[in-house]
């Protein structure tokens, strides 16, 4: 049986290399789907290091990188090989005497988003992992012809300091005070069933979770949401918000567990995922951090709206405004549409903006069902970085004795914290009341509030 790598070697001057001198010119273009590999190549010759291909599905451009790929911050030099056959790329195993000869092994393979590309320079992210590896390889012709650098650029919170991170703030209320919210001092929206994301605006669109990962990288969506280099118009430039991500599948937003499972795998799968479900993820703006480059930290809501509509009309990508209400008419109609059903992007429950106030905090109303649990075990409330003497919250458990599916961390008064951590022991397998939007299959519930101990 002929074997791939016979099959590689057959007429060319080395497995998967037709000859050395065939380096094709480097295409011009953006926001492509490629494949990309790192093999390790323990050569007998050349020793220990990385081989870097990248393909458009004709040709496998390649690059030796002695040190291997970097590391964020990083720059290794990298030098030009001859152009490889793509079905090279998923090799692995002995290269007999001659050019090469040693081990390879594939360390790394899977799709990448080839950001903006040309003769010169070559920007690209590797998207096979959760959070995807940014790099930007450019030509040094001045060392000698096929000398190139390559650089880890994937944004992180030390080298990507102007993006914002955390969540907006919000106040909660209950629905039945609906009522202090029709006055022409709030307008209404409704609270959209997706992840609070921020979205930077500069030379591309980039869109980031709110939260950094423990490791300190900006944990990146912009593929997810089909971001691949678009233009931003000049005037959007300097531009981020404070936006929510989701997901439709028809005319119906799909479930936040849902949503939150596509974002939490690889982005190569998530973009499977997307196709294989026809799901259209769109961005809808909530406020402006800044635009042009200008904070918009104390400018009322009223100012961030005209912004708002801008990017949602004319920035790259899908976009959509929340449905704003503005009269006690359409807020009742807004409140009776989600609270039957039939809103097609929320179950949850409503955001009341205050319009004229500078940096005021907006409120949430949101329809949440009650749920009976009972208490596995109180936990204590961490101040920077130091324990405290009150409860930070409760784990529980579905059923008496059962084991604990999730945790409960609000809806507790100052009093009541400090009364839970004093009685912890006694309180332990007591019935409470809970209220939360939905239970995921496990067991737990979708961001839990307590109510009150069961009577």
């Amino acid at each position: 049986m002929t074997t791939l790598l016979q099959k590689l070697a057959e007429e060319m001057f080395a497995p998967g290399l037709p000859s050395k001198k065939i380096k094709s010119t480097i295409p011009t273009l953006a926001g492509k789907m490629w494949q990309f590999v790192e093999q390790i190549h323990d050569a007998k010759k050349a020793g220990m290091h990385s081989d870097l291909r990248l393909s458009d599905g004709t040709t496998a451009f390649s690059w030796a990188i002695r040190k291997g790929m970097p590391s964020s911050g990083q720059t290794f030099l990298a030098i030009r090989q001859g152009d490889h056959k793509p079905a090279y790329m998923t090799y692995a195993g002995p290269l007999g005497k001659g050019y090469g000869e040693g081990m390879v092994s594939v360390n790394r393979l899977g799709m990448t988003k080839i950001i903006s590309s040309s003769p010169e320079t070559i920007r690209f992210a590797a998207l096979d992992k959760k959070n995807p590896s940014e790099f930007l390889m450019f030509r040094t012709p001045k060392l000698n012809p096929d000398s190139w650098l390559i650089k880890n650029v994937t944004p992180t919170v030390a080298n990507r300091p102007d993006m914002a991170i955390g969540k907006p703030k919000f106040n909660e209320a209950p629905v039945a005070d609906l009522g202090r919210f029709l006055s022409d001092r709030y307008l209404l929206s409704s609270k959209i069933d997706g992840a609070h994301l921020n979205v930077k605006l500069g030379d591309r669109v980039e869109v980031f979770s709110h939260q950094p990962s423990v490791t300190g990288e900006h944990v990146n969506h912009t593929y997810v949401f089909g971001f691949d280099g678009a233009e931003v118009p000049e005037d959007l430039k300097g531009t981020t918000v404070k936006a929510e991500g989701f997901a439709m599948e028809g005319d119906k937003v799909i479930p936040n567990r849902e949503l939150s499972g596509i974002l939490n795998s690889a982005p190569e799968k998530a973009l499977k995922t997307i196709k294989e479900r026809g799901l259209r993820f769109i961005l809808a703006p909530l406020k402006v951090i800044e635009y042009q480059g200008k904070s918009m930290g104390m400018a009322p809501y009223n100012d961030h709206l005209p912004i708002m509509k801008k990017i949602v009309k004319e920035a790259p990508g899908s976009w959509m405004m929340p449905d704003i209400a503005v009269t006690p008419e359409q807020k009742e109609k807004l409140v009776e549409s989600i609270k039957s059903g039939k809103h097609p992007l929320t179950t949850e429950g409503m955001v009341a903006w205050p319009v004229r106030e500078a940096a005021a905090t907006p409120f949430k109303l949101k329809f949440r069902d009650p749920y009976q649990v009972y208490i596995s075990e109180i936990y204590p409330m961490v101040s920077k970085g130091k324990v405290t003497n009150v409860a930070g919250g409760f784990s529980y458990s579905l059923k008496p004795g059962g084991p604990a599916v999730g945790r409960v961390g609000t809806g507790f008064s100052d009093e009541l914290r400090k009364e839970l951590w004093v009685g912890r022991e006694e309180l332990k397998g007591r019935k409470v009341i809970i209220e939360a939007p939905e239970q995921f299959p496990g067991g737990a519930y979708r961001a839990p509030s307590f109510v009150s101990f069961h009577l």
